[in-house]
């Protein structure tokens, strides 16, 4: 079979690399559409592409891991009977698979299209109908790509799903701006509601932003069949032999319930830590119009007659009440997921890969017998998710506003960046406490946690955002994994029976942050009485880094094998300890 294969370490950095590049396009992806869209317009796409999300989790979290682990058994296990033998039996397991989950993606497409007003309606927001329909057929395919990606990862050849996701990345940055930006630009508003009215049988009164939210959302979809097509492209090119196998074929209702058995924990496990989500989702915008006095304290920022918002409504001509709360509604949801929550996914993408890195490192030292060298991999792997998280913590909150400048030249969502800043440490230590209860065996346990802290949260959004409104939902984002971690920690005490070095793993990392930040805070308000304000922050940013470096290490706060757990940690630290 005609495979390249990576070793472990080499085939996750190209998953590393190729997951921080994706996630920044996804970034500048969202940036050029907050700005075309403004914060209703997001709004929209945000709700429409979160159930998206959660039905691509039901369909295929699972099964790329179950794929992968049974191709390589496979391979294993034939490995002697040679390639042409090995490969036709991994084919077998990955075309069993394909047929499955093209089968539960064809249902998750058809249910999500078909049924998009009553789903709309539920969440508050009927304007979100077109969106939801312009996505549904993206978890079909998204469930074809992902029995792929399960396939050549089963290979060990990491290429083509790096590959597929930077592609994915790259289509619906393109197609989506390119399509977006065509209705909001060139589209009369007759042509719109035409549109509208034939394609979803929605009403007249409905703005151009529906149908540029939606063309945004088909982005995605297109950006799915590219990377479907390419995939299939890869497998049908790569070598394979005609032949009669020697060794008896496994069946395949065997394979399906092997798949089955594995994949079904890992997709709880993983829509758990989409709770969160699903919970604003449901919760926000449906609370939000409970009470329409919280709407007063971003009233003139967002809603005053000559907003950008205001000039959408006269478009719309929309003049009934309860549209227009549906609309503010939609408008301070965009505002959250849209402008701040992509800038606060930021650091998560090198926690996700030290957890990733630490499962397999630590159940090697468990089953090695090696307690004390897990627990030294535990105890610099949290050292490093803080080492990360604080600083992008008191980054986030101290240069919310000039951040928010920078990128999207909109700074309505500082207060809101300031708040979910708050949960930087706790989701950190959350993801990397997660990976080592599952690396130890104890499964089951980061699932009741975490459904312990989304109670949790969805009963602060339940009963508070009416009060507090918008404000809520990253307080409540806060007290969620904060509980989570704090739970966490106490049962890894208890079955690991951890000790940490409070200096070195809070006390030192902590005041490093705090310093940076006041640093961050005197250059950048030095500097914007003689640059322009964006470039201030640039180089802010730029002087923070530096100096929070410099700190950690002067301070011994970080150690040789914390380094070596970050993205390109063994060059940089073998540049620092160059004499040890």
């Amino acid at each position: 079979m005609n495979i390249n294969k990576q070793t472990v370490v080499k085939g996750a950095m190209i998953l590393m690399v190729a997951n921080l590049t994706t996630r920044l396009i996804g970034m500048f992806f969202r940036i050029p559409l907050a700005n075309i869209l403004g914060e209703y317009g997001i709004g929209l796409f945000g709700s429409a592409f979160t159930i998206f999300t959660i039905m691509f989790i039901i369909a295929t979290a699972g099964f790329p891991i179950a794929i992968s682990k049974m191709v390589a058994e496979s391979n294993a296990r034939f490995a002697h009977k040679g390639t042409a033998e090995s490969s036709y039996h991994a084919r077998r397991i990955f075309q069993t698979a394909a047929v499955l989950l093209g089968m539960i993606g064809m249902i998750g497409s058809t249910i999500t299209f078909f049924f998009a007003a009553p789903i709309a309606n539920w969440l508050g927001n009927p304007a979100i109908q077109l969106g939801i329909m312009a996505i549904a057929p993206a978890v079909f395919f998204i469930a074809l790509v992902a029995a792929h990606r399960g396939f050549f990862q089963g290979n060990q050849n990491m290429i083509p799903t790096a590959a597929s996701e930077l592609t994915d990345a790259l289509s619906r940055l393109i197609i989506g701006i390119l399509l977006s930006s065509f209705v909001m630009n060139r589209m009369s508003a007759d042509s719109v509601s035409s549109l509208i009215g034939r394609f979803a049988g929605m009403a007249s009164e409905q703005s151009r932003l529906e149908l540029a939210s939606a063309g945004a959302l088909l982005g995605v979809t297109m950006g799915t069949v590219i990377v479907l097509i390419m995939l299939m492209s890869v497998y049908r090119f790569s070598k394979r032999e005609k032949f009669r196998p020697i060794a008896p074929v496994r069946s395949r209702r065997s394979i399906t319930k092997e798949l089955a058995f594995i994949a079904f924990p890992i997709t709880i496990g993983a829509a758990v830590m989409s709770l969160t989500s699903l919970i604003d989702l449901v919760t926000v915008q449906n609370r939000l119009q409970v009470n329409p006095a919280v709407f007063e304290p971003y009233y003139y920022r967002l809603f005053a007659d000559g907003t950008v918002f205001a000039e959408q409504l006269i478009e719309s001509g929309i003049t009934d009440p309860t549209t227009i709360i549906q609309r503010m509604a939609t408008a301070l949801y965009g505002m959250y997921t849209g402008f701040a929550f992509p800038l606060f996914n930021i650091p998560f993408t090198f926690i996700v890969a030290i957890s990733a890195a630490i499962v397999p490192a630590i159940a090697g030292a468990v089953a090695g017998g090696l307690s004390e060298k897990a627990r030294q991999i535990v105890r610099s792997a949290i050292r490093a998710a803080l080492l990360i998280s604080l600083p992008a913590m008191v980054g986030l909150a101290v240069l919310a506003e000039p951040i928010l400048h920078l990128l999207f030249n909109n700074t309505n969502a500082a207060h809101l960046l300031r708040l979910l800043a708050l949960a930087t440490v706790f989701v950190s230590l959350v993801h990397v406490t997660n990976a080592t209860l599952q690396a130890y065996g104890k499964v089951k346990i980061p699932v009741y946690t975490m459904l312990i802290g989304g109670l949790a949260k969805l009963a602060i959004n339940f009963f508070l955002i009416p009060v507090w409104g918008i404000d809520a939902a990253p307080i409540s984002t806060v007290v969620c994994y904060a509980i989570i971690a704090v739970l966490n920690l106490i049962f890894l005490s208890k079955h690991v029976k951890l000790s940490f070095s409070v200096v070195k793993t809070f006390i030192s990392p902590a005041l490093s942050a705090i310093i940076m930040g006041v640093s961050a805070l005197f250059v950048h308000g030095f500097l914007t009485q003689f640059i322009p304000q964006r470039l201030a922050t640039v180089a802010a940013i730029g002087f923070a880094g530096i100096v929070y470096a410099v700190l950690v290490i002067v301070t011994r706060a970080v150690e040789r094998e914390d380094i070596e757990m970050l993205p390109f940690g063994k060059k940089i630290a073998s540049k620092i300890y160059r004499k040890g």
